[in-house]
């Protein structure tokens, strides 16, 4: 609850961190949690569970094989990549567009927004919903298409100025990504984050 103060967790010895887990997700399933946990330390998994129903209607059970839309958590794993990818000095974050992906149809795009423009919603960007997303939306699959999305639109602010959250400017980042490692984005966070 958001009116709730969190107690200080006492610490947990890790041989009894599975039955700490186990209580404390106990708790939230009463609360209406529905999806799967799986802790893990060093590749050894300490804890995995599936809670709640992946289909209601159908009264079919969450299993730790249930396939769960990330949505724009996976936000969170394209900014590891590029964080990744800097740290290899593979690109800087004040890098511009044009100099990672040169054939971006843009010019705006290709000579002021800079990687961390992105990273930080800044980039002036929108989102690639709307017309030319409804039609194909269910056939959408790589980051390739999703940036036919958008890769004729100016952005909609001056780079760098103000945070408008945008899904195109993460798909930006993704082309990124593989373009710099030849690999493919979806292969990229397989191997790299999970």
């Amino acid at each position: 609850e958001a009116d709730e103060v969190a107690a200080p967790v006492p610490a947990v010895a890790e041989a009894d961190l599975p039955k700490a887990i186990a209580s404390l997700m106990d708790r939230q399933k009463a609360k209406g949690f529905t999806g799967a946990v799986i802790v893990a330390r060093k590749d050894r998994p300490l804890f995995a569970h599936a809670y709640g129903e992946a289909d209601r209607g159908r009264c079919r059970a969450n299993t730790l094989d249930t396939p769960f839309n990330l949505a724009s958590i996976n936000k969170m794993f394209t900014a590891l990549l590029v964080a990744q990818l800097q740290e290899q000095g593979k690109l800087s974050f004040s890098d511009k567009v044009g100099k990672l992906l040169p054939d971006w149809p843009q010019a705006d795009v290709r000579d002021s927004i800079s990687v961390d423009h992105p990273l930080t919603h800044t980039s002036g960007l929108d989102q690639y919903w709307g017309h030319a997303h409804a039609p194909k939306a269910a056939t959408l699959d790589t980051a390739a298409e999703y940036g036919e999305l958008f890769h004729d639109d100016k952005p909609a602010a001056e780079p760098g100025k103000h945070f408008h959250y945008s899904n195109n400017g993460y798909v930006l980042l993704g082309l990124i990504a593989e373009r710099i490692s030849g690999e493919d984005y979806y292969d990229l966070v397989r191997k790299r984050i999970y």
